[in-house]
């Protein structure tokens, strides 16, 4: 039993760090589970350890969806630049992965600001492009320090 719960707690690791590029995938919430899984199974943090990781974890989570905003908003774009940005790196994930991510933010951003007559079109999306990778970087660093915590109490 506790072998199949340190292999569900590494796939979870796994997949956070893949979730952390993949949109899709909420990469810090799946490695929160596994750190709950090691917490409460194999290794007791101090309750101190996990509010703060779980403060940490909300709030990555909803940081994620406000810097691409942000960083269309930035740069001047409006609301079809933000929709087209998001619609753009759905569609990229899907039909040109992996860098379809980026170009599809890219591209989405830059349709959006031409639709809505903006000026400074590359700006406002490489906004777009700049707080995608933000987020991504911020999740990823997020889903290394818990697996950090993990692998260092193993």
């Amino acid at each position: 039993m506790e072998f199949i719960l340190l292999l569900l707690v590494f796939v979870l690791l796994i997949l956070s760090i893949v979730g952390s590029f993949v949109p899709v995938i909420p990469g810090p919430p799946i490695a929160f589970m596994a750190f709950l899984i090691f917490h409460f199974f194999f290794y007791t943090f101090s309750y101190t350890l996990v509010l703060i990781v779980t403060f940490l974890v909300c709030f990555i989570f909803f940081l994620e969806y406000l810097l691409q905003l942000y960083g269309v908003k930035a740069a001047g774009g409006g609301r079809y630049a933000i929709r087209g940005s998001i619609f753009g790196t759905l569609l990229g994930l899907f039909f040109f992965p992996p860098l379809g991510i980026f170009t599809g933010a890219f591209i989405g951003a830059f349709i959006g600001a031409k639709i809505e007559g903006a000026k400074d079109t590359f700006d406002i999306a490489f906004g777009a492009l700049w707080g995608f990778i933000l987020s991504i970087v911020l999740k990823i660093c997020t889903s290394i320090y818990i697996t950090h915590l993990i692998l260092s109490k193993l």
